[in-house]
């Protein structure tokens, strides 16, 4: 029989060494083992505030003071800090990230419903393991793993803005899904019976409300306009909760589209957060990629190769035609001479639509692009395997 995950908690030395002592004239009562070697103590504390000096002792050992500790699998730092943690669960999400990928990589038309039930059931729950704890802050290093999975089923690279796979996705960075944890925490506090430890632990807690997770979760409260609910003490409708998180998101990401200037033309076509019909079609690998990067505005026409060498945008000109204009995304649709066949084949009939000629150049660019995705990857594709036989010739 063991006995194993006692915690002991105080807040100063002395009565600390005195739960020691008692666990260990218990221990010795019973003729239980304590593993000196797996027990460790922390000094958690704030600011500039340095480490205890003082030795604690079970017995004769002397238990090591750590700067670290996991405990049920999450890493406690010293500073209250849940970076370290965040790194570790990034890599376990990480390695479970690429032996999915390694499954799907050669299914021809995975869909993006399918993509995104996998994405859901096996790397989420890694990414939020206890994140209603920890989970009312930004952490880099989880969003990563949430990009690479949008860049890998995108097929762009990890240059790409993130806007535009957000925008085109549907998908919201990971801290509004801990948000969603953190908010079911905190029902489940509100409905548990005050004789419990948890409980009085949490009104403690609520009663302080400084540098804490009361504190924590008040702001989300008051970023998403129900204050009230934390000061009523109350329970959160989860759904609704959702659909705020999802409209503070649109805020945030309208005003980042509108910032990039690589997302000029993107600002353009797209006004609505959702995610696009050219994300769930059964489109190829290939031609998915290329919509997405000539939407991202990532594709390497002149306006974009031109910014490597750092030429003023009026001087990155079409090389292909005799227009002398710049090469963007509407002059490669649209404009172009030198794929006027592609274009005729694949927009035909849309070229010589009564209503589509009465359109002015902005109208046709974002119409095509936002009603004809297949069409339009089919283009795409066609045109830029031209362009490059073009430019690089056999």
């Amino acid at each position: 029989m063991y006995a194993d995950d006692i915690v002991l908690v105080s807040n100063n030395e002395e009565k600390l060494q005195i739960m020691l002592n008692t666990l260990h004239d218990w221990c010795k009562r019973w003729r239980v083992i304590i593993n000196t070697n797996k027990s460790k103590t922390v000094h958690f504390r704030r600011g500039r505030t340095s480490r205890t000096d003082k030795e604690f002792r079970v017995g004769e050992n002397i238990l090591e003071t750590v700067a670290q500790y996991r405990y049920l699998g999450v890493i406690f730092d010293e500073r209250n800090d849940f970076s370290a943690n965040c790194e570790a669960l990034a890599k376990g999400a990480g390695r479970a990230l690429g032996s999915l990928i390694s499954k799907i990589h050669n299914m021809k038309h995975f869909r993006f419903q399918s993509f995104e039930k996998l994405y859901t059931a096996c790397i989420t729950p890694i990414l939020e393991y206890s994140a209603s704890v920890w989970g009312s802050k930004t952490y880099q290093s989880l969003d990563n793993v949430h990009n690479r999975a949008l860049r890998y089923f995108m097929g762009v690279h990890r240059f790409t803005p993130l806007p535009a796979l957000y925008g085109d996705s549907g998908w919201k960075p990971t801290l509004y899904g801990r948000w969603v944890c953190v908010l079911r925490f905190w029902n489940r506090l509100i409905k548990m019976d005050d004789n419990r430890l948890t409980k009085k632990v949490f009104n403690f807690d609520y009663t302080k409300c400084v540098n804490n997770w009361s504190s924590d979760v008040k702001q989300i409260l008051s970023t998403l306009g129900i204050i009230d609910r934390f000061h009523a003490k109350s329970c959160i409708d989860l759904d609704a909760a959702k659909s705020l998180m999802t409209q503070h998101y649109i805020v945030k990401w309208s005003q980042d589209v509108l910032n990039m200037p690589k997302l000029r033309t993107y600002a353009t076509f797209k006004s609505e957060f959702k995610c696009e019909d050219y994300v769930r079609m059964n489109l190829s690998k290939h031609e998915r990629s290329l919509l997405c990067q000539f939407r991202s505005g990532i594709l390497p026409l002149r306006i974009e190769t031109g910014r490597y060498a750092g030429e003023p945008v009026d001087n990155r000109t079409c090389r292909f035609c005799d227009l002398t204009t710049v090469e963007d995304e509407k002059h490669f649709l649209l404009v172009c001479d030198l794929y006027n066949n592609i274009r005729n084949d694949v927009f035909g009939d849309i070229l010589i639509n009564h209503d589509f000629i009465h359109l002015n150049p902005e109208q046709r660019f974002c119409h095509i692009l936002n009603v004809y995705p297949r069409k339009t990857a089919k283009f795409i594709v066609k045109a830029y395997l031209l362009r490059q036989s073009v430019m690089y010739p056999l």
